[in-house]
Order: C-alpha cells, then sequence, then structure tokens
C-alpha cells in the first residue's frame, strides 16, 4: 500500500515535471512567434514612417519652392511694366496710375501685405496696403523713410533684373513689431530707368502665414517644423515657441529636442528618419536664394524637420504588443489564442495593405504635382524665351539694320552677314520657345496648339498628318488640355523617330460610356508596326531610357488622368494608339 501510493506520488510528479516541459516549451514557442510578429509589425511600421518622413521633407520643399519661385516671377514680371518705368519723374498722375495697378494687383492676389515704390534715396514715393478685404493706397503724409532698413540699403546696390529676399521675418511698422505677428518676406528690385539703369525699387511683402499654414497642413502622420540654423522657430511645436529670436523668448531645438538638436541642425542634405526618447525625427536644409535662381541677399539659412511622437511613430506596435501580451496571459488555451491572433494578423494585414495603398495615393498625387510643377516652369520658361530674349535679339537686328545703312563695301556686306544670322537666332528662339511650351496652348487654347504642332510636325517631316476635332463645345480640364497636347507630342515624336510612316491621323471626339462621357483620342501611323507584345516592351523601354515621356511615360499621364490607353497593330501596317480620359471626373 505504500509502494503504490509512493508510486501515484512519483507518477504525479512525473506529470508535473512534463506538464511543466510542456507548457515551458508552449510558452518558449508562443514567445519566439509573438515576438517575431512584433518585431516583424514594428520594423515595417519604422519603414513606412522613414518613407513617410522623407515624402513630408520632399512636399515642403516643393511647397516653398513653388511659391518663392511664383514670387520672384511676379515681382520681375511687375518691375518691367511701362508705367512704372514712366514713374520715375515722378509725375503725379502716373504715380497715381502706378497705386491703381497696385491695388488692382493686390485685389487678385492673396499673397501679399504691400506693394511699394521706394525712391533711390530710401523714401516711399507709392505704397499700397492689403488687410485681407481691400486695398488701401497711404497718403503722401503717411508714407516713411525706409533708408535705414537693411534690405532698402542692400537692394539698392543690385543691378536691373536683380532681387533682393529678405530674412523669413515679422513685419513692423514705426520701429514696432505689429500685432497680432505677421510673417513676411520682403523682396525687392530695381524698376529699370527709361535710359536702362537701375532706377527706384519696388517692393513686394509677401506675406508669410499662409505658406507656413500650408506646411503645417501637410496630410500626412506627424508634424513639420521650420527652423533657423541657430534653433529657433518659424514654425514649431505651439505658437509660443516661434520667432523666439525676434520676441524674446528661449524655444529652440536644443531645448525641446536635446538629443537630437545636434544631428537636426548639422543637416546638410536630406536626412534620414531617426528614433530616440524624443520621437521620429528627420531634417532637410532649404536655401531660399538657391531656389529662387539668382536672388541676392540669401536669407538666414533654414531647414525643414519632420516630427513624429514616440507615440504616434510606434502606434500600431504598441497596440500590438499589448495585445501579444494578452495572448500570452491566456497561453493555457493556445489553439483558442493563436485562431484569434491569426484572425488579427489578417486584419494587420489589410490595414497594412490599406496604408500601402494610401502611400501609393499619396505618391501618385505627388507625381501629378510634379508634373503640374514642370509645367508651369515649362511655361515661366517659354515665356522667357519669347518675351525677354527675342525682344532682345529683335532689337539687335534693328541696331544691326540701322547701323548697316551708314556702312559701304565690305563692312555693309559683313553687316548684313550678322543680321542674317541674327534673322536665323530669333527664328531658333522662337521655335525652342514653341517646343517648350506653345503660346497657343495658354492663348487660345487646345485645338490651336494642336494645329500648330501638326503643322511644325508636317513642315519638319514632310509627312503629311489629318487632325479630326469633334469635340467642340466640351468644356476640358487645363490640367487635361496640357496632358493631351504632351501625349500627342510625345506620340508625333515617337511617330517621327521609329515609326518610318507616310501618313498620320489624329482624332479626337467624346464618347459616352455609361453615364460618363469620356475624351477619346485616336493616333494613326501606316509605318512598320508593332510585331510582339516583346518587341513593344523592348520599345517601351528604349524609347523610356531615351526622352523624358516615352511611351511609358504616357502611359503615367494617362493614369494619373484616370484614363486608359491602348497600343496596337493597325489593321494593316502601322501603329494605332487609343487613349480615353474621363471628362467630368477631371473637372472637379
Amino acid at each position: 500500500m505504500h509502494e503504490f501510493l509512493n508510486t501515484t506520488e512519483n507518477d504525479r510528479r512525473s506529470l508535473s515535471v512534463r506538464q511543466l516541459w510542456i507548457i515551458a516549451l508552449a510558452t518558449l514557442f508562443l514567445a519566439i512567434v509573438l515576438g517575431f510578429l512584433y518585431w516583424q509589425q514594428r520594423t515595417k511600421e519604422w519603414q513606412i514612417r522613414v518613407e513617410q518622413s522623407r515624402h513630408r521633407l520632399d512636399l515642403a520643399q516643393e511647397i516653398v519652392s513653388r511659391d518663392l519661385s511664383r514670387v520672384r516671377a511676379d515681382l520681375l514680371f511687375m518691375a518691367e511694366l511701362d508705367l512704372l518705368r514712366k514713374a520715375q519723374a515722378g509725375n503725379s498722375t502716373t504715380l497715381a496710375s502706378v497705386a491703381e495697378c497696385f491695388a488692382n494687383f493686390l485685389r487678385t492676389q492673396d499673397s501679399y501685405s504691400q506693394t511699394r515704390l521706394i525712391d533711390r534715396t530710401g523714401r516711399e514715393i507709392v505704397r499700397v496696403d492689403w488687410d485681407g478685404n481691400q486695398a488701401r493706397l497711404v497718403p503722401t503724409d503717411e508714407l516713411q523713410d525706409k533708408s535705414d532698413r537693411y534690405y532698402v540699403s542692400e537692394s539698392l546696390m543690385l543691378g536691373v533684373g536683380d532681387v533682393f529676399m529678405s530674412d523669413f521675418d515679422l513685419n513692423q511698422e514705426q520701429g514696432e513689431i505689429e500685432e497680432p505677428v505677421k510673417p513676411v518676406i520682403r523682396l525687392a528690385t530695381p524698376v529699370p530707368s527709361p535710359d536702362g539703369v537701375p532706377g527706384d525699387l519696388l517692393v513686394f511683402n509677401y506675406q508669410g502665414a499662409s505658406l507656413l499654414a500650408e506646411l503645417a497642413a501637410i496630410s500626412l502622420p506627424g508634424r513639420t517644423y521650420l527652423v533657423r540654423e541657430d534653433g529657433h522657430f518659424l514654425l514649431g511645436p505651439r505658437p509660443q515657441d516661434e520667432w523666439g529670436w525676434i520676441l524674446g523668448h528661449s524655444a529652440t531645438t536644443r531645448s525641446i529636442f536635446p538629443e537630437s538638436h545636434e544631428r537636426l541642425m548639422g543637416a546638410r542634405e536630406n536626412h534620414r528618419a531617426a528614433y530616440n526618447l524624443e520621437g521620429c525625427l528627420a531634417a532637410s536644409p532649404l536655401d531660399p536664394a538657391e531656389i529662387s535662381g539668382d536672388t541676392q541677399g540669401a536669407p538666414a539659412r533654414l531647414k525643414f524637420v519632420s516630427y513624429m511622437s514616440p507615440e504616434t511613430t510606434f502606434q500600431v506596435s504598441s497596440q500590438l504588443l499589448s495585445r501579444l501580451a494578452l495572448v500570452g496571459a491566456f497561453m493555457l488555451f493556445p489553439l483558442i489564442i493563436i485562431t484569434r491572433f491569426w484572425a488579427a494578423a489578417v486584419d494587420r494585414r489589410e490595414a497594412q495593405n490599406q496604408k500601402i495603398a494610401e502611400s501609393e495615393k499619396r505618391l501618385r498625387e505627388l507625381s501629378s504635382r510634379l508634373v503640374d510643377l514642370q509645367e508651369g516652369e515649362r511655361r515661366a520658361i517659354s515665356r522667357e524665351i519669347h518675351d525677354s530674349l527675342g525682344q532682345q535679339a529683335t532689337a539687335i537686328n534693328l541696331d544691326l539694320r540701322m547701323l548697316r545703312e551708314k556702312f559701304s563695301g565690305t563692312e555693309r556686306d559683313d553687316l548684313k552677314r550678322v543680321i542674317h544670322e541674327s534673322e536665323e537666332l530669333l527664328a531658333n528662339l522662337h521655335g525652342f520657345a514653341t517646343r517648350v511650351r506653345p503660346a497657343e496652348l495658354d492663348d487660345l487654347g487646345l485645338k490651336e496648339a494642336l494645329e500648330s504642332h501638326v503643322w511644325e510636325f508636317e513642315s519638319r517631316t514632310g509627312i503629311p498628318c489629318e487632325m479630326v476635332w469633334e469635340i467642340e463645345g466640351v468644356p476640358l480640364a487645363d490640367t487635361v488640355g496640357e496632358n493631351v497636347f504632351r501625349l500627342i507630342q510625345e506620340a508625333l515624336n515617337n511617330i517621327m523617330k521609329h515609326a518610318d510612316a507616310t501618313v498620320v491621323s489624329i482624332q479626337l471626339k467624346v464618347v459616352k460610356q455609361g453615364t460618363d462621357r469620356r475624351l477619346a483620342i485616336t493616333i494613326t501611323d501606316d509605318g512598320v508596326g508593332l510585331q510582339t507584345q516583346q518587341a513593344l516592351a523592348t520599345t517601351e523601354d528604349r524609347i523610356g531610357a531615351g526622352s523624358r515621356l516615352g511611351m511609358l511615360g504616357m502611359r503615367e499621364r494617362v493614369e494619373l488622368l484616370n484614363g486608359q490607353i491602348t497600343v496596337a497593330n493597325a489593321s494593316g501596317d502601322g501603329t494605332i494608339i487609343l487613349i480615353q480620359i474621363p471628362i467630368e471626373e477631371n473637372l472637379e
């Protein structure tokens, strides 16, 4: 009996040991599995945060570059007006016209708080203020002497066509900081006098509040800060942390992010995000003088900082860790827990896929924005070539013609040859401006721009090209018109280079697909055609590598407009390109 009891006790102990081993092994296995899943989730989440930080910094760079370049272009355009040139004489009637011109300009813009004309002594002679609702012409007795302001003294040393950009600071009136504070960047350029030398200064006060608000509104997790190299905030965690070097408080990146300050302020390029107890931070430098062309008086160097709090950085991972801890607490029921865990894993995977899809959507939006910025740059370059260089070349040609009348013999023949070369230069400038962006696209519309390009294609290649336009009266968004022109331009370019065609046909018409209308574009040639899909892919690779757009670029443009593109062999010889773009969807 005693031996039986001992055996039973030993069996119980052996069973307990086996149970402990099983529980220990199950616990170890479960801990390894759950730990691996947590590590995998945390790694993926960190990769997403790094990409989001990079996208935030890139988008911030694009926003500031776009706005400052636009302001600089507005300033130079206004400075070239004949009205401002005539104002150099100080005629009261002319100055009144200048004031009205300034007022009309401010009414059409929401980015400027002041537009001023300052004479060479630093005295304001015309000033118009904008309070957000109406323009106010400042009376003569309220005009101020600005000769002691650094941006005036430095701007007076500029040549014609040069631009001075001040530091990003707060507006002051009568030596006092205006309340409520108004962030401002001042840009100035000399107005050319009638004899071509620098005259009065044209000064814009660009309202920085809208730019800072746009940076703060970037729709990505976390925050965007704009700081000086000394760590002071222009756009900071709180309004009371901003403009410390002017308002006299000490809130800086050193006081708010002491562990990350040196790394952030030492960044000389787009810095990869790093994580510590302060959160996920990345920085990239911004130099307004570099992104605004040959702007003088470079402001204090600024930096963008992308910030995500520790809670935001690993929010999903922290939630997962809590769930895993709960799974460990119930490891005596592994099947139930594992089943529930896999269900949660599937949900997390779907959520992750959704985040990836959202990230891809944001990337596509960024790509669309970059395309718009590219078109804007082409428009500005074409206008500059046509208006500035073209006028200069014309003036040189006229001067040479007048000079030829004063000579005879060999000198007259030499001048005749130089005149001919200047005419060829003028023609080449106009041709280049048209290839960059035809003026008809902005001045007359898509139809006239396409007709002009088709005529140029026929003249350059000798290939007859018929265009059928069947979309009269159908409104098209500006974005659609620009992209349609670029698509047809690239298709004709590919035909010229690779198709060996003798006839080209282009048709634009409106088709209905259900309740929606679509712009249907058909481009056909009688060239060599496409032999196989593999040959098409090879052609696309070759074209894509050799040009900015190519067939792959055409597909990307069409996809940005939510359209479809098909490239196939025509019935017989040649190639046919079919493009359909939704109309109403792109009007929104």
